[in-house]
Protein backbone atom coordinates (compact mmCIF):
# COMPACT_ATOMS: atom_id res chain seq x y z
CA UNK A 1 0.00 0.00 0.00
CA UNK A 2 1.57 3.38 -0.98
CA UNK A 3 0.88 6.64 1.45
CA UNK A 4 1.50 10.13 0.73
CA UNK A 5 2.61 11.93 4.21
CA UNK A 6 2.15 15.46 4.85
CA UNK A 7 4.10 15.86 7.98
CA UNK A 8 5.30 18.43 9.78
CA UNK A 9 8.53 18.99 11.35
CA UNK A 10 8.75 19.84 14.75
CA UNK A 11 12.00 21.64 15.14
CA UNK A 12 11.13 23.90 11.64
CA UNK A 13 7.48 23.59 11.49
CA UNK A 14 8.33 23.24 7.83
CA UNK A 15 5.87 20.82 5.87
CA UNK A 16 7.42 17.84 4.41
CA UNK A 17 5.92 14.96 2.66
CA UNK A 18 7.43 11.92 2.18
CA UNK A 19 5.79 8.89 0.00
CA UNK A 20 6.04 4.92 1.77
CA UNK A 21 5.06 1.27 0.77
CA UNK A 22 3.79 -0.20 3.64
CA UNK A 23 2.38 -3.75 3.54
CA UNK A 24 -1.46 -4.53 3.80
CA UNK A 25 -1.08 -6.63 7.02
CA UNK A 26 1.14 -3.59 8.82
CA UNK A 27 -1.09 -1.80 11.08
CA UNK A 28 -2.15 1.89 11.18
CA UNK A 29 0.30 2.32 14.54
CA UNK A 30 2.63 1.69 11.71
CA UNK A 31 2.04 5.05 10.51
CA UNK A 32 2.70 7.15 13.77
CA UNK A 33 5.63 5.20 13.94
CA UNK A 34 6.98 6.12 10.63
CA UNK A 35 5.53 10.15 11.11
CA UNK A 36 7.16 9.93 14.20
CA UNK A 37 10.56 9.02 13.24
CA UNK A 38 10.50 11.66 9.91
CA UNK A 39 9.48 14.69 11.82
CA UNK A 40 11.74 14.45 15.60
CA UNK A 41 8.52 14.32 17.08
CA UNK A 42 9.83 12.79 20.29
CA UNK A 43 6.67 12.51 22.93
CA UNK A 44 5.19 15.33 21.39
CA UNK A 45 1.57 14.69 20.90
CA UNK A 46 -0.12 14.66 17.50
CA UNK A 47 -2.47 13.26 15.23
CA UNK A 48 -2.85 11.62 11.36
CA UNK A 49 -5.84 12.58 9.53
CA UNK A 50 -6.81 10.56 6.40
CA UNK A 51 -9.92 10.10 4.19
CA UNK A 52 -12.62 13.06 3.15
CA UNK A 53 -13.88 13.49 5.73
CA UNK A 54 -10.58 13.49 7.42
CA UNK A 55 -10.87 11.00 10.47
CA UNK A 56 -8.23 10.32 13.31
CA UNK A 57 -6.36 7.34 12.81
CA UNK A 58 -5.67 6.69 15.84
CA UNK A 59 -8.95 5.58 17.06
CA UNK A 60 -8.09 2.54 14.68
CA UNK A 61 -5.01 2.34 15.28
CA UNK A 62 -5.40 -1.30 16.01
CA UNK A 63 -6.40 -2.44 12.58
CA UNK A 64 -4.55 -3.21 9.51
CA UNK A 65 -4.00 -0.81 6.78
CA UNK A 66 -6.45 -3.21 4.46
CA UNK A 67 -9.08 -3.09 7.09
CA UNK A 68 -8.70 0.62 7.58
CA UNK A 69 -9.27 1.07 3.42
CA UNK A 70 -6.13 3.44 3.56
CA UNK A 71 -5.12 2.42 -0.01
CA UNK A 72 -3.39 5.19 -2.03
CA UNK A 73 -4.38 7.81 0.64
CA UNK A 74 -2.47 10.86 2.06
CA UNK A 75 -2.17 11.27 5.82
CA UNK A 76 -1.99 14.74 7.42
CA UNK A 77 -0.24 15.57 10.50
CA UNK A 78 -0.94 18.50 12.81
CA UNK A 79 0.72 18.73 16.44
CA UNK A 80 -1.89 18.93 19.38
CA UNK A 81 -1.74 21.83 21.37
CA UNK A 82 -3.12 20.28 24.72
Amino acid sequence: ILINFRLVDRESGQQITRKRRFEESERVSALFKFAQQETAAGSALFELRAGFPPKQLWQIHQQTLAQADLRNQSVHMKFSTS
